[in-house]
């Protein structure tokens, strides 16, 4: 099983999915930690939230993964995929002029791709593509 071969030890998962992991909970509750996230609207919530505390310094982290994903699985098993800490800034760098180095020039890639255009989104929000689109839309 893909999350044994990752070494994944927690699920998390919202309640508009649930019904359709339910196999899946039922398989590895044993083995694993499920926890439900927020639902879609709470991301859109104005209410504060407490910041969540990150005691490492980048330097510590930046070879860590920050998250995992996994390919399709459609050329055979889905294979892992992790980005690493340093990666999140080199992404968000092309969407936010302000988190870019000093002396960047030129437009960004989101700008490139969507600006003064529509976007139909084909992908669930829990796919990656969907993220990069979505979060690179605002």
């Amino acid at each position: 099983m893909l999350f044994q071969d990752v070494g994944a030890k927690t699920m998390f998962f919202s309640r508009e999915s649930f019904d359709m992991l339910e196999d899946l909970h039922a398989a590895t509750k044993d083995d694993m930690r499920w926890v439900e996230a927020p639902m879609y609207e709470d991301f859109l919530s104005k209410n504060k939230v407490e910041d969540f505390p990150f005691t490492h310094t980048f330097e510590e982290v930046k070879n860590k993964p920050f998250m995992g994903l996994h390919t399709s699985g459609t050329t055979g098993h889905p294979k892992p995929i992790y980005w690493t800490h340093s990666a999140i800034p080199v992404f968000a760098s092309q969407m936010d002029r302000s988190i870019r180095p000093p002396g960047s020039t030129g437009e960004l890639v989101f700008e490139q791709l969507w600006s003064r255009t529509r976007l139909f989104m084909s992908f669930p929000f829990y796919h990656v593509c969907a993220d990069n689109s979505y979060t690179g839309s605002f």
